[in-house]
């Protein structure tokens, strides 16, 4: 049971995401950028006054830890256009889908491994790195979902793409 809620609010984010695109048809850009702005400022917030500290004595390690996170994901920019915060750089975007959706998983797969890292540290505890980042992947498999759907005609393929992308947060977890 102590594993099992954080892999359920995990996959509860990109689930939501799905359904607020696929069935409820909402499609108000305010709402994915608030969902980002939220969930990016509350995810940085639990790093560096909760997870950095615990992590580093050294301060300046933690700074190049930063960095380097940093400019790791403006290299998955590069393969997702954006597309993993809740927006679409149209110029920016691959012209191919499966690299648009390899660069997406990567990304959720490392945010599974953040939370994991954050219970490895606090077992038992719902950390809110894992609300966090439960919430930041909903604007993403919302995004990916209308991406998807636009693209490719077949909704089989479609489901099974968006129901792989729902996993891979939890994947990351187990890291």
């Amino acid at each position: 049971m102590e594993m099992i809620l954080p892999l359920l609010i995990l996959m509860l984010g990109p689930f939501s995401g799905i359904v607020l695109q696929r069935y409820l048809k909402v499609h108000s850009h305010r709402f994915i950028s608030h969902t980002v702005i939220f969930s990016g400022s509350f995810l940085m917030g639990i790093a560096l006054f909760g997870l950095m500290p615990e992590l580093f004595d050294n301060i300046r390690e933690a700074g190049v830890w930063i960095v380097a996170g940093f400019l790791f994901q403006i290299i998955l920019e590069r393969f997702t256009g954006g597309l993993g915060h809740g927006h679409i750089h149209s110029h920016d975007v691959p012209k191919s889908e499966l690299v648009l959706f390899s660069g997406l998983m990567l990304h959720a797969v490392l945010e599974g491994y953040s939370a994991g890292l954050s219970n490895y540290l606090n077992p038992g505890i719902i950390s809110g790195m894992i609300a966090g980042i439960a919430i930041h992947e909903v604007p993403a498999a919302f995004s990916l979902s209308v991406l998807m759907s636009s693209k490719w005609k077949k909704s089989a393929y479609v489901m099974l793409f968006l129901i792989l992308y729902v996993f891979a947060t939890p994947a990351g977890y187990f890291l």
